[in-house]
C-alpha cells in the first residue's frame, strides 16, 4: 500500500507540472501494474455531438526496472472506447523509479500531448468524411479479421462474407456487429469503422474484463487499434 501511494503522489506531481488531472486510476494483473488516466482538458468533437476527450495514460509496474511511462489516449465519450498513441510518439514519456522527478520534461510531454489530441481530431474529421461502402467496410475489416484464403477470389469472398453471415467467423461478427450497432454506431464511414474496432477491443473481446483492458490497452489489440486507425488515415488521404 505504501508503495502504490507512493506511485500515485509521483503520477500527480507529473500531471500536476503539466496542468492535468487525475481522473482515475487503477491496476492490472494483480497489482503487478499500476495506471492512471489524466484529462488534459483538451477534446474534439465530429458530427456535432460526437465528443472526444484527451487523456494522459500512466503506468508503472512493482518490476525492477520498469519505468513509469505515460502515453496519449483519446477517449470517446459516448462508448468509453480508448485508442492510445504509440509508446514512442513525440509526446511520451518515462520516468525511472529511481530517478529524480524531471518537471521541465514532465511538462513539455503534457504539452506535445495537447497537441496531439488537436491532431487526431483533424484525423478524424477527415474519418468522417471517408465514406465506405458495405463492400469496402467489409473488405477492410476482413483483411484484419478474417483473411482471403489464398486461392480464393477476392471480390466473390468479400460478398460472401457481406451476403452469408454464417460464413464469417466469431470475431468478424462480433466486430461487424459493434461497427453497424455498438453505441454511437455511424458504419458509413472509417470513423465508424474505426469506433467498431476499438468498442469490440475494450468491450467486447475475450472473457474476462481485466484481461480484455489490460490487452487493449498495453497488448495485442492495442496494436491492432492503431495499426487500423492508421490504416484508415492513409485510405482518407
Amino acid at each position: 500500500l505504501e508503495f502504490r501511494r507512493v506511485l500515485f503522489q509521483s503520477f500527480r506531481e507529473y500531471c500536476e507540472s503539466g496542468g492535468a488531472k487525475m481522473e482515475t486510476a487503477g491496476s492490472l494483473r494483480s497489482g503487478k501494474l499500476v495506471w492512471a488516466l489524466a484529462a488534459l482538458q483538451e477534446g474534439f468533437t465530429v458530427n456535432n455531438t460526437d465528443h472526444t476527450k484527451g487523456y494522459i495514460l500512466l503506468t508503472t509496474s512493482h518490476q525492477v526496472g520498469v519505468s513509469h511511462t505515460a502515453r496519449t489516449t483519446m477517449v470517446r465519450v459516448v462508448c468509453a472506447n480508448t485508442l492510445a498513441k504509440a509508446e514512442q510518439s513525440k509526446a511520451s514519456y518515462t520516468q525511472s523509479h529511481l530517478g529524480n522527478f524531471k518537471t521541465g520534461e514532465a511538462r513539455m510531454a503534457i504539452g506535445l500531448a495537447r497537441e496531439e489530441v488537436v491532431l487526431a481530431g483533424e484525423a478524424a474529421k477527415k474519418l468522417v468524411t471517408l465514406k465506405l461502402s458495405a463492400f469496402d467496410k467489409m473488405r477492410f475489416l476482413s483483411k484484419v479479421f478474417q483473411p482471403v484464403p489464398e486461392g480464393v477470389n477476392d471480390n466473390e469472398y468479400i460478398y460472401s462474407l457481406i451476403n452469408d453471415p454464417s460464413v464469417r467467423n466469431a470475431q468478424l461478427s462480433e466486430v461487424l456487429w459493434s461497427v453497424q450497432r455498438g453505441p454511437g454506431a455511424t458504419p458509413g464511414n472509417a470513423w465508424g469503422v474505426l469506433n467498431g474496432i476499438t468498442h469490440w477491443a475494450d468491450h467486447v473481446a475475450g472473457r474476462e474484463a481485466e484481461a480484455r483492458l489490460n490487452n487493449a490497452w498495453f497488448g495485442d489489440r492495442a496494436k491492432l487499434k492503431l495499426d487500423a486507425y492508421n490504416s484508415l488515415l492513409e485510405m482518407a488521404a
